[in-house]
């Protein structure tokens, strides 16, 4: 799918495709969400706490944020299909945020 932007002069400007599947470009898309967290979800505001986030189990959350009505939201980048353990690994951090007070998620 081609994907524009318009520029200043109302001209189009086509975007170019990146593959995310290169070294380091799972970084660089969870840095642009970081820095773009009106992106993540529809309609709603998000604030993002913390990046690398290791979990009380060891296991690392690639984005934390915290939603307008003070939920915890998790943002974990794949580069591949999902898989089992990927849904595992998901509700391991369900699991964790679920149990984070405002002073773990002020910590963070």
């Amino acid at each position: 799918m081609r994907l524009f932007g318009i520029a200043d002069d109302a001209k189009l400007i086509e975007y170019r495709e990146e593959s995310f599947k290169n070294d380091n470009q799972e970084e660089l898309l969870e840095r642009w969400l970081e820095n773009n967290p009106d992106c993540v979800l529809e309609g709603e505001d998000l604030v993002i706490i913390g990046r690398q986030v290791t979990t009380n189990l060891g296991s690392v959350i690639d984005l934390l944020g915290v939603d307008r009505q003070g939920d915890a939201v998790v943002i974990e980048l794949k580069r591949d299909k999902t898989t089992r353990d990927t849904l595992a690994q998901l509700l391991e951090y369900a699991s964790f945020v679920e149990n984070l007070s405002y002073g773990d998620l002020q910590d963070i």
